[in-house]
């Protein structure tokens, strides 16, 4: 058997549990601690403007490759002076409606099946 001592500023509780128990209790509780650390990381907040530096490491490519974009306008963004910055909003719209998108392979397979389907009719259909 083991004893939990739990101290609290008024009074003092004592607890008596079995091996077993109090083992399932640790599980639980570094459980629950683990699932919120790791809520926390996936609730990263992301602001709603950035600067180049930090836009290139949002978008995942080099300062160069953004330095690219803007100077040849494919991506959106802001000049006040000399610096330049982005708005997270209108970078995920660029990336869900500019930025190139390659096909999953059912897709492809879909694509390449009503091709095929299509092909065979017009032959069948020619003679």
């Amino acid at each position: 058997m083991a004893t939990i001592h739990l101290k609290f500023n008024y009074m003092k509780i004592v607890y008596i549990a079995e091996k077993e128990e109090l083992q399932a209790l640790i599980k639980d509780s570094i459980h629950d601690e683990i699932e919120a650390f790791l809520k926390g990381l996936n609730h990263k907040t992301t602001p709603e403007r950035m600067s180049l530096s930090e836009t290139a490491q949002y978008l995942g490519v080099s300062k160069q490759t953004m330095y690219g974009y803007t100077s040849s306008r494919k991506i959106p963004f802001h000049k006040f002076g000399k610096r330049i910055f982005f708005y997270t909003q209108e970078l995920d719209n660029w990336l869900k409606y500019n930025a190139p998108r390659y096909k999953s392979r059912e897709e492809i397979e879909s694509e390449a099946d009503y091709y095929l389907r299509n092909a065979a009719r017009k032959k069948l259909t020619r003679r």
